[in-house]
């Protein structure tokens, strides 16, 4: 048994490229719904800058733990 989650109009609207969806009601004079893209757009970049920012303080640190705070002893 097969049982698809979206629709086929769900599915060409979530392989647009987001700048895209957010030309649209630009294009259409529909801020309040161009507004809404942008802040979503704005929160996944958030996530995604966590992330990033986390991986990265987790990376250095192992570094740290490794081979000590020092400056290399360049000659």
């Amino acid at each position: 048994m097969h049982h698809q989650l979206f629709s086929d109009e769900e599915l060409r609207e979530i392989e647009k490229r987001t700048a895209d969806r957010l030309k649209e009601p630009i294009d259409a004079n529909v801020p309040e719904r161009a507004k809404r893209i942008a802040e979503r757009v704005y929160n996944e970049f958030l996530s995604m800058h966590g992330l990033y920012r986390d991986s990265m303080t987790a990376m250095l640190s192992l570094i740290g733990s490794r081979f000590g705070d020092g400056e290399p002893g360049l000659k």
